[in-house]
């Protein structure tokens, strides 16, 4: 390095050209280097705003480095100052390339410094894992979520693992998230809430043999409803018996209240507005 000549805004331009060259070569530790003499860039610049190194750490990524040198570079990044979010940043473009295994090591390794991590880091992995392996897939990703110490949300279950896993028989899949760690309390909303939207409140009925409550905001109009529920006014937290909900669910077809979209559908839109 020592041979390099001094590094202005244009000739860093053609070095960080020869360190991304470097990477792909399989240099990476030169490529770093290289790195360290760069230029500041300009207050207010897109290379600033998007982090000093971020350009050669997605390259890195990209060609597929040993992630254990990857983030040696992101912690030196992280420990000058220099990119904060260096972990975060190779995080994203794991997931953005569906390299899987790759998002797992860098959200142990963010872990291991006391970052947080949140149930939408792995929505990604639940689409690609749903894509590639099915219902296996999904359940793959919950496991990892639970030994990471990230446990599902709502919108997770949702949106995330309930379209992709069979719900042909709803105890049966309770059963099987309860092995994941789930609690029945936890799990019972959502599922309910993907049946019911689906229209299909026979096995909706099944599950209501659990001595809980669900939980959830949500306005419900008497006359579409499908669950009674108290203290409708100002989406405020309503407390919705789950043995009541056969019997509503009766009397509301048997009034004539469930409208073409079903009743399922419009308890369900009402959850979620």
């Amino acid at each position: 390095m020592k041979w390099l000549p001094i590094l202005d805004m244009e000739t860093g331009t053609i070095a960080s050209n020869l360190a991304i060259h470097l990477v792909h070569l399989g240099h990476e530790e030169a490529a770093f280097a290289l790195l360290d003499i760069l230029p500041t860039p300009p207050t207010g610049s897109k290379e600033e705003a998007a982090g000093i190194g971020s350009f050669l750490l997605r390259e890195a990524v990209v060609a597929d480095r040993p992630l254990s040198t990857v983030v040696k570079l992101c912690d030196r990044l992280m420990a000058d100052g220099r990119n904060t979010l260096a972990l975060t940043k190779i995080a994203h473009v794991c997931l953005g390339t569906e390299r899987v295994e790759s998002s797992l090591v860098v959200f142990k390794a963010m872990l291991e410094r006391g970052l947080k991590l949140r149930p939408h880091y792995f929505w990604p992995i639940f689409l690609t894992n749903a894509r590639l392996l099915g219902e296996k897939g999904v359940f793959y990703t919950i496991q990892h979520m639970t030994d990471l110490g990230v446990a599902l949300d709502f919108d997770t279950l949702a949106h995330y693992v309930l379209p992709h896993v069979s719900l042909a028989d709803p105890p049966m899949l309770v059963r099987k998230l309860q092995g994941c760690g789930m609690t029945v309390g936890a799990l019972l909303t959502p599922v309910l809430a993907t049946l019911l939207r689906q229209g299909r409140v026979g096995p909706a009925g099944k599950l209501c043999t659990y001595k809980i409550y669900l939980v959830a905001y949500m306005h419900i109009h008497t006359t579409a409803a499908a669950v009674p529920c108290e203290n409708q006014l100002d989406n405020k937290l309503c407390h919705i018996d789950v043995k009541s909900i056969p019997e509503k669910i009766s009397c509301s077809k048997s009034s004539g209240e469930e409208h073409n979209t079903g009743i399922g559908t419009q308890v369900v839109n009402n959850w979620n507005s």
